[in-house]
């Protein structure tokens, strides 16, 4: 394992790696199942946001998933086993981070644990008690309270610059 400099993590390091929350696309039910499956982090490297994603519903395997951005221009590179995926699959694979952003960029700025997101999307726990597990939350309950949607909480973290989403 390579040398921890001020608790960053080089990511390329395998183990490190293996540290990542990863979610199966079939045990998905928010917002429905997915056609890939994916790996997520708090931030412990100096680059920017990204998820590992792998276009396997059923299996994860961190050494054959790839890479996508969730800044700039939402840079994709595929897999070992994701050089024949569609262009529209991964339209669609790109608009549910899209629109989920605010969850995965919580997670890198460490505002949410990386297991609540995965029971929100498992259906596991509900909308409000997924926004009750912010950390932020008892300073904003009043407002949180009343978010019942996606947009409306990434309308709220962009607002209020509760944390860095990363763009």
């Amino acid at each position: 394992m390579k040398l921890l400099v001020n608790s960053v993590v080089d990511l390329d390091d395998e183990n490190a790696l293996m540290c990542m929350a990863n979610i199966r696309g079939n045990t998905v039910n928010v917002p429905h199942s997915l056609s890939f499956s994916f790996y997520f982090s708090v931030r412990n490297s100096s680059h920017g946001i990204r998820v590992k994603p792998l276009f396997n519903p059923n299996r994860m395997s961190i050494t054959r998933a790839g890479n996508l951005e969730l800044h700039g221009n939402w840079k994709f590179t595929p897999g070992q086993d994701d050089s024949n995926v569609k262009r529209k699959d991964i339209e669609e694979m790109k608009n549910f981070f899209r629109t989920y952003k605010v969850l995965f960029a919580g997670v890198w700025e460490d505002e949410i644990q990386e297991t609540e997101v995965q029971d929100y999307f498992r259906g596991m726990i509900s909308w409000h008690e997924l926004v009750q597990s912010f950390d932020f939350y008892e300073e904003y309950r009043d407002i949180l309270d009343k978010i019942d949607d996606i947009a409306s909480l990434e309308k709220f973290v962009r607002k209020y610059d509760i944390f860095n989403m990363n763009d």
